[in-house]
């Protein structure tokens, strides 16, 4: 039952990830990856070799919107901690034939929590049947504990989960830019 994985009067309709997903970076997370180069902020380019033209792009937790443009006209935005975990559109830099160099990597693997680098690094604590903080899904220690950072809560956990599950959608109900009825 899910509705016990999160707290107050809070529901999972979807992860909306600027409802459910950027609270938690917010919380924990963007105060270390906060899109400054270095260590916990890897930089990677996206070159045309063509033109010579490069956007160059640092790891970013934060909720800041990045407009996203086609053919010139700005047709919505997207905050930078989505792009840091989704990563660009692959398809249009392969039909681009663009070219990717430095520390680029997918944080969250659509449909593969499991698999995805996040939620390996973060490394959850059992969720089901019952919390239990003792169980953690990989037997590598935790981002948490390395570095003494504060623990997800099981509901945070489980949004993360369930954003990857689901597919590592920015729109869900609760924020679909074309029905503002929720």
């Amino acid at each position: 039952d899910a509705s016990n994985r999160t707290t107050g009067d809070e529901k999972l309709l979807g992860m909306a990830w600027d409802k459910a997903i950027q609270p938690i970076f917010d919380a924990k997370c963007v105060s270390c990856h906060n899109g400054t180069p270095g260590a916990a902020n890897p930089t990677y380019q996206i070159v045309d070799p063509v033109s010579g033209a490069s956007f160059s792009w640092t790891f970013n937790l934060s909720g800041n919107r990045i407009p996203v443009t086609i053919g010139g006209t700005m047709i919505e935005s997207f905050t930078a901690s989505y792009f840091s975990m989704a990563g660009p559109d692959m398809e249009a830099i392969e039909k681009g034939n663009l070219m990717i160099t430095g520390d680029f990597k997918i944080y969250m693997e659509p449909q593969n929590a499991r698999g995805s680098l996040v939620i390996e690094k973060l490394n959850p604590t059992q969720l089901y049947p019952n919390p239990d903080a003792s169980q953690r899904a990989f037997a590598t220690p935790a981002h948490s504990t390395v570095g003494g950072y504060t623990e997800l809560t099981p509901a945070e956990f489980y949004k993360l989960i369930l954003a990857a599950d689901m597919g590592v959608n920015f729109f869900a109900r609760e924020n679909n830019p074309h029905d503002q009825s929720y």
